[in-house]
């Protein structure tokens, strides 16, 4: 009985990491003809929770201005996407000024403006939730002169 135990929720557990794996949410960011991918940090789909730790700084960084505005190219079909500026540091993470409003341009595609001054942040920490799943992602920005 145990072992049929053991079984069912190794099987379990296999599956789920399939089906979330399969339906993983995904972001890039894009501006002036150039795209970086975002970090996925934490994200929920069909009831299944993964957390992932976010690395320092997302591998892939976008060169941005004061100012510009910055495409948020999703996956999935998002209702809804919460985006702050973020300065990651060795000794630690903080959410840099207000949130910053984006407005969808389709499901999928949604836009963001970024403030004027960005305060010495180097990423974006955008929240999107869809039907049926939701997720954390980090996007990295390098800012230029």
């Amino acid at each position: 009985m145990r072992l049929a135990v053991l079984i069912a929720a190794a099987l379990l557990a296999t599956a789920a990491t399939v089906h979330a794996k399969a339906d993983t949410p995904t972001l890039t960011l894009a501006h002036g003809g150039q795209t970086a991918r975002a970090e996925i940090g934490s994200f929920c789909a069909a009831g299944l929770c993964v957390d992932r730790v976010h690395p320092d700084r997302p591998a892939e960084r976008l060169d941005v201005q004061g100012g510009d505005r910055v495409t948020l190219r999703l996956g999935l079909r998002a209702n809804r996407v919460s985006v702050h500026l973020l300065r990651i540091r060795a000794d630690g993470t903080g959410k840099v000024g207000r949130r910053i409003t984006a407005l969808r341009i389709t499901r999928k595609r949604w836009r963001v403006r970024l403030p004027a001054h960005l305060r010495r942040a180097n990423a974006l920490d955008v929240f999107a939730r869809g039907r049926g799943w939701d997720a954390g992602f980090w996007g990295g920005l390098r800012r230029t002169a």
